[in-house]
């Protein structure tokens, strides 16, 4: 018989096997799931960006509607251009970047187009891409017009992604 003595002399607690077998359990699940983890990431940082590109050529479409006269402005991110009247805020990427836009003259007075642009991380391009790759005479303040190909970034300042989804009125 055992007596309270020896009952108390028993060890509580889990033995290094058995955390070694915890510890590679966990690590295994952490292996399969965390890449999947990026893939979804990447996929909502996408899905942001085009939602984001589509704001922004709404409030584009309003405020050429009220300046005519002098067309689409020569950069969205100045002040008082498209914030806080025509949108609450511009969006930037959601790696902090500025998207891609510049100011199009077109019928040399006025800056009668745009385009605009977002490098993403994924595989996929949204239908409505226009893949635009001839620069076009940029408005006086404006940035440099940029290549909408799929095969290059939007922006060179843009450390990741390798697909330009471009738009244009």
């Amino acid at each position: 018989m055992i007596n309270d003595k020896q009952k108390n002399n028993k060890r509580n607690g889990f033995t290094l096997m058995e955390l070694l077998v915890v510890i590679a359990i966990i690590s295994i699940l952490t292996a399969i799931v965390f890449p999947n983890l990026n893939k979804s990431r990447i996929k909502a940082r996408d899905a942001r960006r085009i939602s984001d590109i589509k704001s922004i050529q709404l409030a584009l479409a309003v405020y050429y509607d009220n300046n005519r006269s002098s067309g689409y402005p020569a950069d969205i991110y100045a002040a008082d251009k498209l914030a806080p009247t025509y949108m609450p805020k511009v969006p930037t990427d959601p790696l902090g970047y500025n998207y891609a836009y510049a100011a199009i003259d077109l019928n040399g007075s006025i800056c009668s187009s745009y385009h605009l642009g977002a490098t993403l991380e994924g595989d996929v391009a949204p239908t409505d891409d226009v893949d635009d790759t001839s620069p076009g005479t940029e408005c006086t303040g404006s940035s440099p017009d940029f290549s909408g190909s799929d095969s290059a970034k939007c922006s060179s300042s843009h450390t990741s992604g390798s697909k330009c989804y471009d738009v244009k009125p």
